[in-house]
């Protein structure tokens, strides 16, 4: 008989996950897909995104969801989220500093496996919708190896 393999699955309700480690496990990968597919430098940067970087990666979802990410440096990246309920008013729902190993301390990483410091995070309905998103996620590796998003996006 052979081995019995389990497939990890994605969780139908993120908030149901509480571990944080296992949470991101799943919401930065799929965060990352989504910047990948969707994302734009040529897009305004997120409406309450007031500390916006040159060079922001952008990408919005369902329009009330808005999320990005920036390089700074080589092997460091600043991701974020952020929501609205009335398309006005926009809140910060998350935002994390994404890290080689060869240029940041994993003791300051400690999600992620050592790639992950977060700075802020509002655990909501916001990481079900991104979750949902009919992305590939993108794992560490292949952003060092291939950036934020795809070449033929950068304008």
């Amino acid at each position: 008989m052979g081995k019995v393999i389990h497939l990890r699955t994605e969780p139908t309700i993120m908030r149901s996950v509480h571990r944080r480690d296992e949470t991101l496990g799943f919401l930065l990968p799929k965060i990352l897909g989504i910047l990948w597919e969707k994302g734009r430098t040529d897009a305004p940067h997120i409406p309450g995104d007031i500390k916006a970087i040159p060079g922001d990666v952008v990408a919005t979802i369902d329009d009330d969801l808005g999320i990005g990410a920036a390089a700074f440096g080589a092997g460091r990246f600043y991701i974020h989220a952020y929501g609205s309920t009335d398309r006005v008013t926009w809140t910060k729902l998350f935002s994390a500093h994404l890290g080689d190993h060869s240029v940041v301390d994993p003791a300051h990483f400690p999600y992620w496996n050592g790639h992950c410091g977060i700075l802020s995070w509002k655990r909501g309905p916001w990481e079900d919708k991104i979750i949902a998103q009919q992305i590939t996620p993108r794992s560490f590796a292949h952003l060092m190896t291939a950036g934020l998003l795809r070449s033929t996006q950068r304008h």
